[in-house]
Parts: structure tokens; sequence; C-alpha cells
């Protein structure tokens, strides 16, 4: 649901009850639901002309009391959870099939109610696609979890870390939970290489709504400040604004990284790092900061030996 959307309910809602004055006391059931069916046809309007329609209707009516008016705008926002796309189980494209923007995949879970694991592919410039993740696919559907494989709009290094994508993969959570029984508890980020920095930025910057993260073979980008100089062009051991501009969302986030020191498309040492200030952050704050950093050698830029682990 857009910011444009919600303001357009509450705007509603707030039509209603303008200028009440009507007594207090108990609605009157007639109007009450002379209310609420209007809730009704408005949100399912097609187009403004529509909804303004309904909202002429709705100023026509009697003053609405002070008691009707929770009853209607929590139908208003009940109504608008379970409006907006939702997520085609076949997989296809999630914005606009004709200009083919938004491609993802799915393997369902076979529980009724499961958790969501977003799983991001690898990539770079001009390469990765939502098939590229379908390692996770069988674990993740025999431990209960619904699968969403998104495919970055633009390909590029930082794909992961735009603002477009990081969007469209909250937008898809928002519609998972509007197609199947997502228990909200279980809703789970991985990623592998260019997924990996995905499975760190967007991970850390929307933290509250993971159980867990797994950054696999990638690392923090660094946050830059406004006319910082490029800190990529000094040894690494220099990076500022890891602090400042992820790892502390990561409080009582779950983290699971895994990195191979001969990893020759993805440094190791920004993981190095990011894992040292998460150190210290334990350290600050005693059991808040939850990770574990699996530093391997030998696997390249691999997925980790035996799958990612607990």
């Amino acid at each position: 649901m857009t910011p444009r959307a919600l303001l357009t309910i509450a705007s509603l809602a707030l039509l209603l009850a303008a200028t009440a004055s009507a007594p207090a006391g108990d609605a009157d059931p007639k109007q009450m639901k002379e209310w609420l069916a209007l809730c009704d046809e408005w949100m399912a309007a097609k187009d403004d002309a529509a909804k303004l329609a309904v909202e002429a209707k709705a100023a026509a009516l009697p003053p609405i009391p002070a008691e009707a008016v929770k009853p209607v705008a929590d139908r208003l926002f009940d109504l608008a959870g379970k409006s907006g796309p939702k997520i085609d189980p076949k997989g296809g494209y999630f914005y606009d099939k004709k200009s083919k923007k938004g491609l993802y995949m799915v393997a369902t879970s076979p529980k009724k109610r499961s958790g969501l694991l977003i799983s991001m592919h690898g990539g770079g410039e001009g390469q990765g696609d939502a098939g590229g993740a379908h390692g996770t696919w069988a674990t993740a559907t025999g431990n209960g979890m619904t699968v969403i494989s998104p495919e970055v709009m633009t390909k590029v290094g930082s794909a992961w870390n735009e603002e477009p994508e990081e969007r469209m993969v909250l937008e898809m959570i928002e519609a998972a939970k509007r197609t199947w029984d997502i228990d909200t508890n279980k809703i789970y980020l991985a990623g592998h290489s260019m997924g990996g920095d995905g499975s760190w930025m967007i991970g850390g910057r929307n933290a509250d709504l993971f159980a867990g993260c797994a950054p696999l073979a990638g690392s923090v980008m660094p946050y830059m400040k406004q006319g910082a100089k490029n800190k990529r062009a000094t040894p690494v051991s220099s990076y500022e604004g890891l602090m400042e501009g992820v790892l502390p969302n990561l409080m009582h986030a779950h983290y699971y990284i895994c990195h191979s020191a001969d990893d020759e498309n993805e440094a190791i040492h920004p993981d190095d790092i990011a894992t040292g200030h998460l150190k210290r952050l334990q350290t600050l704050f005693p059991g808040r900061y939850d990770f574990h950093y699996e530093r391997v050698n030998g696997i390249g830029h691999a997925l980790p030996t035996g799958g990612v682990k607990p």
C-alpha cells in the first residue's frame, strides 16, 4: 500500500468524521451499515472518478458520531490491507508483464501456513537471473518455507542496493502476505554474491521485517556521506560509514555470514571489518547482536559447503 493510497483512505475516514455534530451515544445501526457499505464501495471503485462519487455519497450522510469513527476507520484499513497485487504461484512479472518489469520465480511450501524466503541471485553488469537462486529452493520448501526469487530490473553490480529493487522486495513481501498465510515471524532474506550484498543492505535497512538474513559471498557496501572521498580508492580498513549506515540496525536481528578468504569475485575484507564492528557492538550491548560469521577458505566464490547453517 503506497503512502498516497493510505493518505487517500485516511482522507475518506476524516471526511466521514469531519464536522461531526451528532450527539454522543451509540451509532444508529442503519447508518453504521450505510457507512461500512460505503467503505466497501470506495475500496472496490475502479478509478478516481468512481472514488470521488463514493466520497460525495459519504458527504451527504448525516454527521457521523464519534463512536462510529473508529469502526469505520478500522474497516477502511482492514480493506486496504487486503487490497493490492498478489503473487502468482507460477511466477511472473510483478510490475508489468508487457514491459517485463519485476520478473520473479516461486517455489511454494507444502504447508498451509508457511514462512517466507526472499532469495536473491548474484550477477553483475548484464548478468544474473531469478533462476540463479534455485539452489535454496528445495531445502527451504522442505522446511516449510515459501520461496520468492526476484530478478533485478537493471543488471548492474549494485542492483540489490538500488532503490527500485529494494522497493520491489518490500512490496513482494506485502503481496506474499496477501497471497498466502505467511508467518510474519518467519520471513527471511538470503542471497549469494550480488545477492549477498543485498542481504546485508536490504536486511540492514529493514531489519525489523526479517527473522534472519544470510549474506553469502557478499559484502557490506560502505555508506558514503555527501561530499566524502570515495573510500574504495583507499585501503579497505579505512572504510567509513559501516557503523552509521547499516550495522547498528542489526540489533536483535539474526545474521549468518559466510565468505571464503580465497574469493576472487568479492573480497572478504569488508565482511571482516563489518563483523569486527558487530563484535564490538556485542560487547557494548550484550545479547543484542546475534550473528555467526563462517570465515572459510578453499571454496572461492561458491556457496557454503553443506548449505546455510543455523
